[in-house]
């Protein structure tokens, strides 16, 4: 084996093995989130109505963290006239409504 072969089979390897993990995290925020799109949430600076749902794995092996997106809202429930998307993290939630 040479280097150049060496370094495409880590390279094949590398891009499998991440690939794997972005599936494995997928597949457990999509079964224990406990929020869907279209539900209402609120961290400390305002509330959204979830459009998206990703995740973030700030630091391997750690569980993955839901994060929202979605349209921010005024306090009446209403969208704000920006339109503007805000992502909530799902450990910043103080409250939530499910549809």
């Amino acid at each position: 084996m040479t280097e150049e072969e060496y370094k495409d089979n880590f390279d094949a390897l590398t891009k499998e093995y991440n690939a794997s993990v972005a599936r494995l995290q997928k597949q457990y925020i999509s079964e224990n989130t406990k929020y869907h799109k279209g539900d209402i949430i609120e961290d400390r600076i305002g509330k959204i109505c979830i459009e998206k749902i990703s995740f973030g794995s700030f630091i391997r092996p750690l569980t993955p963290i839901p994060m929202y997106i979605g349209t921010d809202l005024k306090k009446d429930g209403t969208p704000k006239k920006n339109q503007q998307h805000t992502i909530v993290f799902g450990t910043n939630i103080v409250g939530g409504w499910e549809k």
